[in-house]
């Protein structure tokens, strides 16, 4: 797709610190003092260059230079020095400052084989979706497990890379993946904060105001002026662009002097330098200042009811590779969902699937080529607008202080990735929020035109590391998954949502997509998991409905299953605790002396006569929390004792111990005809074991804005007791069936 990036052999390095310095403040001084901009040009190239007042000074740097014989050798030069041998000796630059000979000159083996994984899993992924989509479940599982096989040898590589125990070990290569991919992901989210939501990280005055001068000489202003007159663009006002200054900073810095010098700078740009700063890489202030236009290019670029081409050959020429890579093959997909029906070009779900589309339903195979078609043509017929606008040298500002970031769109990143969202675009569009097919195409579009822009923004990049222009484009994000709906809670990793698409294939059924330990903890009881589950599956389900949840009865919801594992314990039972096996003395380095062994002794010694006596190890032991701590805690709980003979049996056994514990291991077996003894129960450290049970549930309400946890479980949702009133005046959330 050439709309949204230039030739490969473009993506050029072209960077000089000291120039591109001097050409800025030159830019400044000409706008504030209404000088001419060449004379201001000499002024400040005379006063930075040598010998002048303010001479730049190039610091010095120590670099360590690998010899022929593959040697390091530190050498002292100056950075501007460094940066020079870089350029002249033609070699790829890391963001982490490593040099690598660049591939015209010796290829990489190790490239070769990536390169090979690459391919391998991508025709695994593909029969894995051809098979997902088809509903064969073995044959998915058998096609991902290649894939992943394939990733994990990719990826394995960079721990090797990092390891002196391995023969690949190469510890700059590991930082220059790892700042590749921090540089690749930051630029993903400030392009999506940008693009889509119009905000810029001017995390202080200054960056506000280099990013105003630099994106004016770094933008074809003619190509700007010539597309503001041909489209009847509308230039953003004074007030626009300080509005787009004050929603860029506020988060980070207030000061009335610091904005009315932000206020004199704009006030000194005309319309078409105004026009490139707000606009370039900026739809959401584009909508503001040009609502129509911006309206109708989504109406075009989403349009799918279209007469279908009728003609198979013209229909296969717009749906083959040349006119269709896979990022627009996802948003067709998207678009042309109710034609696909579920199923793919190649592969209509059912029973065979072997049927391609056109054979089956030839008049939607058409309609999809006619998408196809009407993509391209949209994007022809825009194309100036594009390239003097969005496919500029541009990139967004700051990146090196991505991580700190206020963002308003990009709500949640990975290693490899941003999720973003576009709730903004389709409420824009529609008036309100809903889940429409329009509002879907609309989505659609957005994240489309968003993922053509960091091709172009990452190609950009990867130029001026002094990538090859035939892998320039290697470096790049795709859209892999459309939700519908996502819920982020309050810790890292931990989400979920409802699956509607990945990769262009739609799904006929949503998949529900849980993601962190906390939310999927194998080792929560089943039964608490299936409730969590239910919880968070009604709360996706009245998103979809866009229902308004009312928080009392999801809090009623949640201090029920809390009574529910305090009555469960209190009564004896022991089915929502976790069991750990005890094993013989001899399995234990330290025999007998083994605090878990010690725990079938401390039984059969104090507890055994009453409640009888535990298999001989190894067995099975149910673990059971208890607050005897503290000294004071275990003296309250034997004064306390009913049966004084067992009490004084503990007596006599923590004589010999340290007298405190934390947890106690009990026979499964004997507890299975006894329950926990009343005695134990009565030492149960409930609040810690309801707390670890309920975690996922506590992550659910937060994600809705009700936080009630806190680390030292002193408030637990049940604390509050009108919470669990036997009359309840309000319908119960009868939901477990969900789960």
């Amino acid at each position: 797709m050439h709309h949204f990036v230039n030739p490969a052999d473009t993506y050029v390095r072209k960077v000089d610190i000291r120039r591109t310095y001097v050409e800025d403040v030159a830019r400044y001084l000409s706008l504030m003092t209404k000088q001419p901009y060449d004379y201001c040009l000499n002024f400040v190239s005379t006063l930075v260059g040598p010998g002048g007042a303010m001479e730049m000074k190039d610091p010095e740097v120590m670099v360590l230079r690998r010899g022929e014989n593959g040697d390091r050798e530190k050498v002292f030069t100056t950075f501007g020095g460094f940066l020079q041998s870089v350029y002249s000796e033609n070699q790829m630059l890391s963001p982490s400052m490593t040099a690598y000979i660049h591939p015209d000159k010796q290829k990489s083996i190790l490239a070769l084989y990536i390169d090979g994984n690459l391919q391998l899993r991508k025709e695994a992924k593909h029969e894995m979706f051809v098979a997902q989509m088809a509903g064969d479940e073995i044959k998915r599982k058998i096609q991902n497990s290649k894939q992943t096989t394939f990733k994990i040898k990719n990826n394995s590589l960079s721990g090797a890379h990092s390891s002196p125990y391995t023969i690949l070990w190469n510890k700059s290569s590991h930082s220059t993946l790892t700042s590749t991919c921090r540089v690749a992901v930051s630029y993903g989210n400030t392009n999506n904060e940008k693009f889509l939501y119009g905000n810029r990280h001017y995390w202080c005055p200054d960056v506000a105001r280099n990013n105003i001068i630099s994106i004016i000489n770094h933008t074809d202003l003619e190509k700007v002026a010539a597309v503001m007159t041909k489209y009847g663009l509308k230039a953003p006002s004074v007030e626009l662009v300080m509005s787009l200054l004050e929603r860029s900073t506020e988060n980070y810095w207030r000061s009335t002097e610091e904005m009315a010098r932000l206020r004199l700078l704009v006030e000194a740009l005309d319309d078409t330098q105004r026009s490139a700063f707000a606009y370039v890489s900026d739809l959401y202030h584009l909508s503001l200042g040009n609502d129509e236009f911006v309206r109708e290019f989504f109406r075009r670029m989403s349009k799918h009811d279209l007469e279908p081409i009728t003609d198979m050959d013209e229909a296969d020429k717009w749906t083959s590779k040349k006119m269709m890579d896979d990022n627009l093959l996802a948003f067709v997909g998207m678009l042309c969902s109710e034609e696909l029906g579920g199923g793919t070009l190649n592969n209509v779900h059912g029973d065979n699937t072997n049927l391609k589309l056109k054979d089956v339903r030839p008049k939607d195979y058409g309609v999809f080529a006619a998408t196809v078609r009407n993509v391209h043509e949209t994007l022809d017929y825009y194309e100036d607008f594009i390239r003097a606008f969005w496919v500029t040298p541009n990139l967004p500002a700051s990146v090196f202080q991505a991580p700190s970031i206020i963002r308003r769109g990009a709500i949640a990143s990975d290693t490899d990735s941003t999720i973003f969202t576009v709730q903004h675009w389709t409420m824009w569009y529609r008036g309100q929020l809903d889940f429409t097919k329009e509002s879907e195409d609309v989505a659609s579009t957005a994240v489309y035109l968003a993922g053509q822009l960091i091709r172009h923004v990452l190609a950009t990049t990867s130029g001026a590391m002094g990538v090859a222009k035939q892998f320039v484009n290697k470096l790049s994000m795709k859209n892999e998954f459309y939700f519908k709906v996502f819920f982020l809670t309050s810790r890292a990793k931990h989400y979920y949502a409802y699956q509607a698409a990945q990769e262009g294939n739609v799904f006929k059924k949503m998949k529900k997509e849980i993601k962190g330990v906390a939310l999927r903890n194998s080792n929560i009881p089943p039964s608490i998991t299936k409730k969590s589950n239910a919880l968070l599956t009604y709360v996706m389900d009245s998103a979809l409905r866009l229902e308004e949840i009312d928080p009392r009865r999801l809090l009623r919801y949640v201090a029920k299953v809390e009574d529910s594992i305090r009555s469960e314990v209190y009564r004896g039972s022991y089915d929502l605790l976790a069991t750990v096996g005890i094993k013989a003395p001899d399995a234990y380095k330290k025999g007998e002396d083994t605090p878990a062994y010690q725990h079938y002794l401390m039984w059969e010694e104090v507890f055994a006569t009453t409640y009888g006596h535990a298999p001989p190890p190894p067995y099975g032991a149910v673990k059971v929390p208890v607050k005897l701590e503290k000294k004071i805690e275990m003296k309250e709980w034997l004064d306390n004792m009913e049966d004084q003979v067992i009490a004084d049996k503990l007596r006599a056994w923590n004589a010999n111990t340290k007298g405190t514990m934390a947890v106690m291991y009990l026979p499964e077996q004997v507890l299975g005809m006894t329950g926990i003894p009343k005695e134990i129960i009565a030492a149960v450290d409930i609040r810690p074991l309801i707390a670890q049970m309920m975690e996922a549930f506590y992550l659910i309400l937060e994600s809705v804005g009700l936080f009630m946890k806190n680390a030292d479980n002193t408030r637990l949702v049940s604390d509050e007791k009108w919470l669990l009133r036997e009359d309840w005046p309000l319908p119960e959330l009868d939901i477990d069936d969900l789960g």
